[in-house]
């Protein structure tokens, strides 16, 4: 968590990848962090981001409250999710009842609560639509397109399950991206520290796309 006063708005992640990950990526388009404009809150899964929303919610009384959260699923279900736990709490906040659309808004979703004078943002990672997204399919749009070590790591996390390796099918991106950062300048770095040390790039039209958002979000010129 970053350090902040109480009266910071917050943006709640997954992970701390996720929280470091946009940090960096953030910086890298302008935006200071000293001070943090914003609280990033480390959830520790998806499940506790989700569980937190009502909470989070009622507690951002004249301030912005946003969540970053893997779609892993389908944008439907993982929408409906969100929707459910927005809802739920339309009994303090009567503009919630229909507030949230049917869909996810594919540069970003924003509601005004005006009950508490609060903007409320979800952002479902990459890019608010992949089926089975998550944060490395964003990381993986700021890789060099051609990038020659970014097709041979696919083809070697593909052919290390040959040999035994276990990481599940949906982690295919995963496997991937740490095997291309292991053959960096400095092997293995982080994402977030891959992001600052620039073997990510920064402005992706995905990654512009949520920059955007969180500026409109936290009202950052």
């Amino acid at each position: 968590m970053i350090a902040a006063g109480n009266n910071i708005s917050r943006l709640h992640v997954e992970g701390t990848d996720d929280q470091h990950s946009i940090i960096h990526l953030l910086q890298r388009n302008g935006i200071t962090f000293d001070p943090p404009p914003v609280d990033i809150h480390v959830e520790g899964n998806d499940s506790r981001l989700i569980e937190a929303i009502p909470v989070a919610i009622k507690a951002a009384k004249n301030r912005s409250v946003g969540f970053v959260i893997d779609i892993d699923t389908t944008p439907t279900d993982r929408w409906a999710a969100i929707r459910n736990k927005v809802r739920s709490i339309a009994g303090d906040f009567p503009s919630l009842t229909n507030s949230l659309p049917t869909e996810p808004s594919q540069t970003g979703t924003i509601i005004e609560i005006p009950e508490i004078t609060s903007h409320v943002g979800f952002w479902l990672m990459p890019d608010n639509r992949m089926h089975g997204g998550k944060l490395e399919n964003l990381l993986d749009t700021l890789v060099t397109p051609g990038d020659p070590l970014r097709s041979i790591a696919e083809i070697a996390a593909n052919q290390s399950r040959l040999y035994g390796a276990e990481f599940a099918p949906q982690d295919q991106i995963k496997a991937t991206l740490h095997t291309w950062l292991a053959w960096q300048k400095e092997p293995g770095r982080p994402y977030g520290t891959a992001i600052k040390a620039r073997y990510f790039g920064n402005n992706s039209p995905v990654a512009i796309d949520f920059v955007s958002w969180f500026k409109l979000l936290f009202a950052i010129k």
